[in-house]
């Protein structure tokens, strides 16, 4: 090899968080309570998105439940542990999700 052209460019990473959705509400027109907010909100408690997250992890193929540790606070699930492939990564994330996680905030590290 002589020559090596690299045309590829850094994108910065699209992330729609909460507090970037548009506010579909005029100035004049305010929100129907003072205390509504844009947070997701999450039919379950806590404890149950955990343990439903938790049994998710335990029949995924691509996963060591015992590698990951589940905290839910307000709907919002964070993953911390580890995990052998991207693949595991985002496996436990899906399985966050379908457990009942309003959010997911995944801190897996890829080992």
């Amino acid at each position: 090899m002589v020559e090596v052209r690299n045309h590829l460019r850094v994108e910065p990473d699209f992330a729609a968080g909460i507090n970037q959705w548009p506010n579909y509400f005029s100035e004049d027109e305010p929100l129907a309570t003072s205390s509504a907010t844009m947070e997701p909100e999450s039919h379950l408690s806590d404890a149950q998105v955990k343990k439903d997250i938790e049994n998710s992890l335990f029949w995924s193929p691509f996963v060591d439940r015992d590698a990951i540790k589940v905290t839910v606070d307000g709907g919002v699930a964070t993953l911390t542990g580890s995990v052998g492939t991207w693949i595991g990564y985002e496996e436990a994330d899906q399985d966050a999700h379908k457990g009942g996680a309003a959010a997911v905030c995944n801190r897996l590290e890829v080992k």
